[in-house]
C-alpha cells in the first residue's frame, strides 16, 4: 500500500512565490515537488491567482495559511469579539447584561 503524504498548507507568501514561478514558466510538477504539495494544489493556486494577489495587496498577514471564513452571523460574531476584548481588558465585570 502506498504511503500517504502529510498535508502541507502553504502560506500566502509561499503561494505568491508559486505564482511568480508559474509566470516565469516553471512547471507545476517541479513546483509541487519543491514545495512538498500535490500538483492539484499548485493548479488550484494558479486558478485562484486573483484572490491570492488581492490578499497580498490588501496587506494580509503573509504567514496566514487559511482565509477567514464569513458566515451569516458575522454581526453577532463581531459583538461577541468586542465583548471578549472588553472582558480581557478588565473593563467588563462579572455582571453582564445582554440587550
Amino acid at each position: 500500500m502506498a504511503k500517504r503524504k502529510l498535508q502541507t498548507e502553504l502560506s500566502l507568501q509561499q503561494k505568491s512565490e508559486v505564482l511568480l514561478c508559474i509566470q516565469k514558466g516553471e512547471s507545476q510538477r517541479k513546483l509541487a515537488e519543491q514545495y512538498g504539495v500535490s500538483k492539484t494544489t499548485i493548479a488550484n493556486i494558479k486558478k485562484n491567482e486573483h484572490s491570492i494577489i488581492n490578499s497580498v495587496e490588501s496587506n494580509c498577514s503573509q504567514n496566514r495559511k487559511r482565509k477567514m471564513r464569513r458566515n451569516e452571523n458575522e454581526e453577532v460574531n463581531n459583538i461577541m469579539l468586542e465583548f471578549f476584548i472588553k472582558c480581557r481588558a478588565g473593563r467588563q465585570h462579572k455582571r453582564v447584561r445582554f440587550s
